[in-house]
């Protein structure tokens, strides 16, 4: 029995290998590219694709085929450590998102009926989202490097797995800054998006180091 995929038929008919971009094909649990030059396989975990090139990522498919933590995760930490956290408050705050995402929303829907985003980094609700999932006519692809309640495709914003010209908005809300080479994640931006296609992105300027060890920007 094949597994169920978070994705909509629609959706997965546009993905692409994201090591050569030729169409792939499914067969059981895995995608396989149908390029006979590359034949990639990509796994799929828990229903969910999993289509990252380790030729050219920092991510392995075994990561995810074995739920390794990649970005979020804590696991390493102590009870004490987490009790601490628990305590502090949050010394972060996003004043204009919801705003900014009903502007989007409306600019969306001016240009379609049924408008399709892409979310990168988007394995939780980023601020002020609910302005887009409110509404049933914007579809939101999920994504991330990281399993999360949200992500419905694990990729690399370095080697978007999609055709070209397959999205009317991009959503990269607090990303460019975790990612090796910001300008190569935008050229996939601009690659995937159709023409006149919206984007809506955020990266601080001033902010504390977060993600850890992923914070290069």
């Amino acid at each position: 029995m094949q597994p169920q995929i978070r994705l909509s038929q629609d959706v997965q008919e546009s993905l692409c290998c994201p090591r050569c971009r030729a169409r792939l094909s499914r067969a059981g649990a895995q995608f396989t590219c149908a390029n006979a030059a590359c034949v990639a396989g990509y796994p799929i975990v828990d229903g969910i694709p999993v289509l990252i090139d380790e030729q050219a990522s920092v991510f392995s498919l075994a990561d995810f085929a074995s739920h390794r933590t990649t970005f979020f995760g804590n696991a390493g930490e102590g009870q004490l450590k987490k009790a601490v956290r628990r305590c502090l408050p949050t010394i972060d705050k996003n004043l204009r998102a919801k705003a900014n995402y009903r502007r989007m929303s409306g600019a969306l829907l001016a240009q379609s009926r049924a408008p399709r985003v892409l979310v990168i980094g988007g394995s939780i609700l980023g601020h002020g989202m609910e302005e887009l999932t409110a509404n049933a006519a914007i579809e939101l692809i999920e994504s991330d490097v990281s399993f999360g309640p949200r992500t419905k495709l694990i990729c690399d914003a370095h080697a978007l797995p999609f055709a070209d010209e397959t999205f009317d908005g991009v959503v990269v809300q607090a990303v460019l800054e975790h990612v090796v080479d910001p300008y190569r994640c935008c050229e996939e931006i601009h690659r995937v998006l159709k023409p006149q296609g919206i984007v809506y992105a955020e990266t601080p300027f001033v902010q504390q180091v977060h993600g850890g060890r992923y914070d290069f920007t």
